[in-house]
């Protein structure tokens, strides 16, 4: 059993990457983990501004490089101390892409459900 599974049953935490370090003696790098989990907050609002933008049906192709390119300049800072100190940062980059799919998945859904909402007599 894993450390964060047993965080998970305990309390049903959410783990962000400050719990993970807090938790694991890994202190010195929360801002860094606090920088990562900021930029992760960059994509929902990314993709509602490209929706606004671009509203058009069957434009996600188009949407998704602009929602990566904003989620990696999120990195920008992030990236630049870590080549100063002769390190890099990398990511699945399949993995975000899903995970954008699959925000914007649900957020459809709740405009589904949204759009659904309808008062009638009794």
């Amino acid at each position: 059993m894993s450390f964060i599974s047993i965080l998970k049953k305990i309390g049903g935490v959410v783990v962000t990457g400050e719990h993970i370090a807090a938790a694991t003696g890994l202190g010195s790098l929360i801002p860094g983990f606090a920088v990562i989990d900021k930029v992760f907050q960059i994509i929902p609002q990314s993709i509602a501004s490209n929706e606004v933008a671009n509203p058009a049906t069957g434009a996600g192709p188009l949407k998704l490089p602009m929602v990566v390119a904003d989620f990696d300049a999120g990195l920008g800072l992030m990236r630049e101390i870590l080549d100063a100190k002769g390190q890099k940062l990398t990511y699945d980059e399949a993995a975000l892409a899903r995970a954008i799919a699959a925000q914007v998945t649900a957020f459809n859904e709740m405009a589904t459900v949204k759009a659904s909402f309808s008062i009638t007599p009794k």
